[in-house]
């Protein structure tokens, strides 16, 4: 029988938790059971993360409720694959942060490690004010370009697709989620100090105006200091630290699942073989740019100064 390292074990016995972001619901991954057939695992609690983040007061709260959810749906020494989008990526760090022995996996998907600055927390405010005043449908119709990239907002389809997940999830939920996201913590130290058995990907859209290309530039470099920490600090290489990936699809803007599944499944998919082993000729780290039909060859991108994100996500 192969050896098989203590990520691979984990990895093939964990729960695939999606967490969809900010107004939106698990219908931005089409179906969960897609994710889990690319992810190859033996279950996926499609309810636990959506539940959590349309529900709890605040990130923390979101984190807790998905570990007290593993606990009675799957077990105690059950461990989770997170599939964090933009807000949902934020509770997803929570859990890292505070429970980093209940994860098997980081799926983070247009989403940043920075807290808010002041003046994004101003313009959450003012998203507040603007629904308060014009309604749910009004501010979406205001969000709908920073949100998708100009040929998904050409897609009729697509767009009612994300008019239904706002219209679901309400106004109520959009503030509280809104107030949820101007007092998250930083979590920066929390990807640069991620344990080496969990790995990682980084998903980004490369007309992304929420969480542009910047951010994840800045995950990146955490995740290649995180390799150097744990070879310096304790004689860990490269090959010690489970795999991670970046990929930024062209043609996508901030939903990333929604408007690129094909592309999305492909690359968890990709991902997946490569932790378990069977894609050995693939470097950690390199970020890939694929087109739909993903016929573009992988690039290593150059670093870029870290600017503020757009306020929603």
């Amino acid at each position: 029988m192969p050896f098989l390292s203590g990520h691979q074990r984990a990895f093939g016995d964990a729960v695939v938790v999606p967490l969809p972001g900010l107004l939106l619901t698990n219908s931005l991954f089409s179906c969960g059971s897609s994710i889990g057939n690319a992810l190859s695992t033996a279950a996926v609690d499609s309810t636990l993360g959506e539940e959590a983040v349309l529900s709890a007061c605040s990130l923390p709260a979101a984190a807790q409720l998905i570990v007290q959810g593993l606990d009675q749906r799957h077990g105690k020494n059950v461990r989770a694959i997170l599939v964090g989008h933009s807000y949902g990526g934020y509770a997803a760090l929570e859990l890292a942060k505070h429970w980093p022995a209940r994860l098997a996996g980081l799926i983070l998907v247009s989403t940043q490690v920075r807290a808010d600055t002041p003046g994004v927390k101003i313009r959450r405010q003012q998203q507040i004010e603007l629904l308060r005043r014009e309604g749910l449908e009004a501010l979406l119709d205001r969000l709908m370009p920073a949100l998708l990239a100009c040929s998904s907002l050409a897609d009729p389809d697509l767009t009612e697709s994300l008019r239904t997940m706002v219209r679901h999830v309400g106004a109520d939920t959009f503030e509280r989620q809104v107030l949820s996201s101007a007092a998250r913590a930083d979590h920066r130290a929390t990807l640069r100090d991620l344990p080496p058995d969990i790995p990682v990907l980084l998903v980004s859209g490369k007309e992304d105006r929420v969480t542009p290309p910047r951010c994840l530039q800045e995950m990146r470099d955490l995740l290649t200091q995180r390799e150097q920490n744990y070879a310096s600090w304790q004689g860990i290489n490269a090959n010690g630290v489970a795999p991670w990936r970046s990929v930024s699809y062209a043609s996508s803007g901030h939903l990333v699942p929604l408007e690129q599944p094909v592309s999305f499944r492909d690359s968890l998919e990709q991902w997946s073989e490569e932790v378990r082993g069977t894609r050995t000729s693939v470097a950690s780290g390199v970020l890939y740019r694929l087109s739909a039909r993903r016929s573009q060859k992988p690039e290593v991108t150059e670093s870029t100064p870290f600017c503020p994100a757009h306020s929603f996500n």
